[in-house]
């Protein structure tokens, strides 16, 4: 006979303090886990809710969001599948490498070559864009790629783990991870999930504290992403180097020909998590 094994649900929308990547929840461990059973090892199940999780260049500084940003007039209407703009004057911007973003602009364009207010773009434009209309010349220092394919979930019991973690050269928190689904062209939602197969059990001492804490880090390396909030869960803080701690966050619905600006939110979608506790026996 198979030995009984304990659920927790935890929805990310019940947390008593925090974010929905970053949440605080009081949990009655007496209520379900025998108080006989010191250790258990532990794996679950995640699904978060539909969000808009779009890999793309992003601001180093959101703070400063207009930080490396220049706006630049065009001179004269440019036709879509061009891939030459004219400006209304030449710009110490314009120069090879920079991107620009825009109305009619792709996500991810160039300049690839420079004379005076005429530049070469690195992507054709796609609709056709109107004399004297604003376009954002974009430093390269000013952004960075940043990928949202995968994070990893950490959840502290409050109790000792006999994980070990490189990271923090000690015990570990980090549970397993969770993956993106796949986005398409005609649906641009997604949502991240982890199926209790894809991470092996982890082994803890049975929770010694009620307050119980999970915490959702973008496995992605980039600057710029939050690092910390403040007690009313606004971002206190940004990444100024680049780093693998940023907290997991959603993205705005990332149009083609939206500013570089504003496009990565404080916090990711609401989620519900599923632990199973199986007891290790004393024996």
């Amino acid at each position: 006979m198979s030995e009984v094994t304990y659920s927790l649900v935890v929805n990310s929308q019940d947390k008593i303090a925090g974010t929905h990547n970053n949440a605080t929840f009081n949990i009655e461990w007496d209520n379900f886990l025998p108080v006989d059973i010191k250790e258990y090892k532990v794996r679950y199940t995640f699904q978060s809710t539909a969000g808009y999780y779009n890999d793309g260049v992003h601001q180093t500084n959101p703070f400063l969001p207009t930080n490396g940003v220049t706006i630049v007039a065009t001179s004269t209407a440019v036709s879509s599948g061009t891939t030459v703009i004219t400006f209304a004057s030449a710009h110490a911007s314009l120069i090879i490498g920079e991107y620009v973003y825009g109305v009619g602009i792709s996500p991810g364009t160039t300049i690839t070559k420079v004379v005076g207010a005429v530049v070469n773009l690195s992507l054709p434009v796609f609709g056709t864009i109107s004399a004297a209309t604003d376009l954002q010349i974009v430093t390269v220092a000013s952004v960075n790629l940043i990928r949202f394919s995968s994070a990893r979930v950490l959840a502290n019991f409050g109790s000792k783990s006999y994980s070990y973690d490189t990271n923090v050269k000690g015990q570990s928190i980090n549970i397993g991870n969770i993956v993106r689904d796949t986005q398409t062209m005609s649906s641009r939602s997604n949502a991240f999930s982890g199926d209790y197969r894809q991470n092996c059990p982890r082994s803890i001492q049975r929770p010694a504290s009620n307050v119980f804490t999970v915490s959702i880090k973008n496995n992605s390396v980039f600057q710029g992403g939050v690092i910390a909030y403040t007690v009313d869960n606004t971002p206190a803080s940004y990444g100024s180097s680049p780093t693998n701690s940023n907290f997991l966050c959603d993205t705005a619905y990332i149009s083609q020909g939206a500013p570089v600006g504003g496009s990565v939110k404080g916090d990711m979608s609401p989620w519900i998590m599923t632990i199973e506790f199986t007891p290790i026996s004393s024996k």
